[in-house]
């Protein structure tokens, strides 16, 4: 493992959360390193869509009982203009890179996961027939908003698999910590407020104050 034993005790420790919101076996996400490359992509992409599925339907709350969970969770994931990444950054539940990030590990998904000719994917062999605007430009895109410092920046060429894993851990990290908490959210949707029955207590007329020194007149 390419990752500094360090960086790989902090990165248990912020899947820890997300293993927990997504009620995953704890090891799980780290779990992933473990398998061939063409699995760490196809299993990495449903963690993804359950944690979006769960971040804005609850973001949802403070409209609609059950945050349209019915609907969210039937959407694509990454389609460009009404899918579950670009609803979660219009909500602010990603940044920029961390869309860019989902975008790019949903394309790579769907190159690997439509024939059994991808079953041998390697990360070294796809990273070796790149030129270097590539690699420069695939790091870029695999590189969350969060930069909790777990991403060496040779780290794409040397260790692309590692590389990317750290990337998820940041984006994964976004988008649980912009998570709204659920009671939050419902509270919000349930404090409404009627003003005229508030207003209603508080006739003013003319008759309340005097004329002469502006003081309020004995209503006995």
């Amino acid at each position: 493992m390419a990752i500094d034993p360090d960086d790989f005790e902090v990165a248990m420790d912020l899947a820890k959360w997300i293993e927990l919101e997504l009620r995953l076996p704890t090891g799980f996400v780290c779990a992933l390193l473990s398998e061939t490359d063409w699995g760490f992509v196809i299993k990495l992409n449903p963690i993804f869509e359950s944690l979006l599925n769960v971040s804005i339907t609850r973001s949802l709350l403070s409209a609609h009982t059950t945050g349209l969970e019915e609907i969210i969770t039937r959407l694509d994931l990454a389609d460009h203009r009404r899918g579950k990444i670009a609803i979660a950054a219009q909500l602010g539940l990603i940044a920029p890179e961390d869309r860019r990030f989902l975008e790019a590990l949903a394309e790579l998904r769907n190159q690997l996961a439509h024939s059994v000719q991808n079953l041998g994917f390697e990360f070294s062999a796809w990273v070796a027939l790149m030129d270097d605007n590539q690699r420069k430009a695939c790091a870029r895109k695999f590189t969350g908003s969060e930069k909790q410092g777990l991403q060496d920046p040779k780290g794409f060429v040397d260790s692309p698999k590692e590389y990317v894993f750290c990337g998820a851990i940041d984006v994964m990290c976004r988008i649980h910590g912009s998570t709204p908490p659920a009671w939050q959210q419902t509270i919000r949707r349930e404090a409404t407020i009627d003003l005229n029955e508030i207003l209603s207590g508080f006739e003013v007329t003319d008759e309340t104050y005097s004329d002469e020194e502006g003081e309020p007149s004995d209503p006995s």
